[in-house]
């Protein structure tokens, strides 16, 4: 009960017990304490209370204060006796209620004669409190329909400028992103000869090529591959000659344009780097594809050759030799005054599935989609280049993401996916008529299976430093011991302790054939 129902109780328990110590015949009163009254002995709390004489300046009442609550309309007496006097309560024979204290709702009554505070009369105020909550509601209610009516027309309109801003937005976007589109394969047309068969010269004429010309098209004759790049690559026939060609959807639009770039560089006419022909856009819209032609390789890829096939030591020599020397003149500064500058270039994922096998078994390098090229007056690269590549391949500072972003150490990258590719012939080989032929694997193929996450790949070759196994019967062979030397100073973890590419190229050449 709040702070001032006790006072108001204190108050009256006095003025009761005044009443009490006058001991003459007089009225009675119901008598009842609920302060004093034990919860479990309520029957024996309720007594009769002798009033004192009636006098000139009092009277004999008697009185109820009860508690109401206004949620549940239940009602709790808190005092009952007799009362000295109050003109509310002359010629009353029935105890009718007073609210004594509207915000603790306490109501209070008295009476005259006796007993006459035994039954008390209530319900008028239950009602009056029931119809004034009802009109309370009915009040907010209409309160709530008024503030409804005035905001709903003005959240209606908000909700519609709204809407007609987001289809205006969206409009103004698409518009945008299709003038940017058209602008894109415009300024990618611009890097497209015309549709005529490339001649062997290093110089490449930028002049636009479409699939609406008057040139014929290559015949596509079978599906040879699935590329990483989202397209595929088939066999075609174009004037009587089988050559390749490279599909790019839209969406690897960039890898084709990379590979343009690269093949487009002068002095890039290199019996061991892949022979582009030419290329060409086809389709519209979404619908465009990017064409790349090149010479066919009969033999396939590296990898595809090897999974079916062993190597002799020459097969082996000679593959070695043509990918040291492709990669050192990917990796090379060639400059002339009548054929131009060719700047170094990092492939960027080389592996065996990037290198193909022609009829006479020579190697030649494919596949620069992810090529990267020095200028001349690059220094530093930044950190803007991503993390690119086969996790197979990637070199321990590539999977810790610690690159040095200059030329020498994306080369130096380069050599550690070109010591897998040589441990891949390696174990191919087969020098002697009684060795027991082995079956091929993929580099850390038993250490992390076929297809390796980037995690896996950080745990095998960062954290456990484990490398592909060479067996010491592979030293046995001089020629093959020598390669197995170059591997292991090509794979060292340290990037500025692998060899260089020249320096491969130089080892391999000083070995001879049987």
């Amino acid at each position: 009960m709040h702070i001032y129902a006790t006072i108001l109780l204190a108050l009256l328990g006095f003025t009761i017990g005044a009443v009490q110590a006058q001991d003459v015949e007089n009225a009675y009163c119901e008598s009842y304490n609920l302060l004093t009254c034990n919860d479990q002995n309520k029957e024996k709390c309720v007594t009769q209370q002798k009033c004192g004489p009636k006098g000139p300046e009092t009277h004999n009442h008697c009185f109820t204060l009860w508690e109401l609550n206004s949620v549940t309309g239940d009602s709790k007496v808190h005092m009952k006796g007799c009362f000295l006097n109050n003109k509310d309560c002359y010629n009353k024979s029935h105890c009718v209620q007073k609210n004594k204290d509207a915000v603790n709702q306490l109501f209070f009554c008295c009476c005259n004669g006796d007993m006459c505070n035994q039954n008390v009369t209530y319900t008028q105020m239950l009602k009056k409190h029931n119809q004034d909550k009802i009109v309370t509601n009915d009040v907010e209610k209409k309160y709530l329909a008024g503030i409804e009516q005035q905001f709903i027309p003005a959240i209606l309109s908000v909700c519609v400028l709204i809407f007609i801003l987001t289809i205006i937005f969206i409009s103004w976007y698409c518009r945008r992103r299709k003038q940017d589109y058209e602008s894109e394969l415009s300024q990618a047309e611009q890097g497209i000869k015309q549709c005529s068969t490339t001649s062997d010269s290093d110089s490449v004429h930028s002049e636009t090529n479409s699939c609406k010309s008057n040139c014929p098209l290559p015949e596509l004759l079978e599906k040879i591959a699935l590329g990483r790049f989202g397209g595929a690559v088939w066999k075609a026939r174009r004037d009587d000659e089988i050559i390749a060609v490279k599909i790019f959807p839209l969406a690897n639009k960039q890898s084709w344009k990379t590979e343009l770039e690269v093949f487009q560089l002068p002095h890039m006419n290199h019996d061991n780097v892949l022979k582009f022909i030419d290329s060409l856009r086809c389709g519209q819209s979404l619908n465009v594809e990017f064409w790349l032609m090149t010479i066919y390789q009969e033999r396939g890829s590296l990898c595809d050759y090897l999974e079916s096939n062993t190597v002799s030591w020459n097969e082996m020599h000679k593959i070695v030799l043509s990918i040291a020397s492709g990669l050192n003149h990917l990796h090379s500064e060639i400059s002339s005054s009548d054929g131009g500058y060719k700047p170094a270039i990092a492939h960027r994922d080389l592996k065996s599935t990037n290198i193909l096998l022609s009829g006479d078994m020579r190697a030649c390098i494919a596949d620069f989609g992810s090529a990267l090229i020095f200028k001349a007056a690059d220094g530093v690269c930044g950190n803007k280049y991503d993390r690119v590549g086969t996790h197979r391949y990637m070199a321990p500072e590539v999977l810790d993401g610690a690159i040095n972003f200059t030329k020498e150490s994306f080369l130096a990258i380069d050599v550690y996916a070109c010591s897998l590719v040589l441990w891949e012939l390696a174990s191919r080989c087969v020098v002697k008529k009684d060795d027991t032929e082995q079956s091929y694997r993929l580099p850390f193929e038993k250490e992390v299976g076929s297809r390796p996450t980037l995690e896996d790949m950080v745990k095998c070759v960062s954290e456990k430093k484990i490398r592909p196994h060479i067996p010491e019967s592979w030293r046995e062979h001089c020629g093959l011991a020598a390669i197995c030397e170059t591997i292991e100073e090509c794979w060292d973890t340290d990037p500025e302790a692998r060899l260089s590419a020249s320096c491969v190229l130089d080892r391999i050449s000083s070995l001879k054939s049987e």
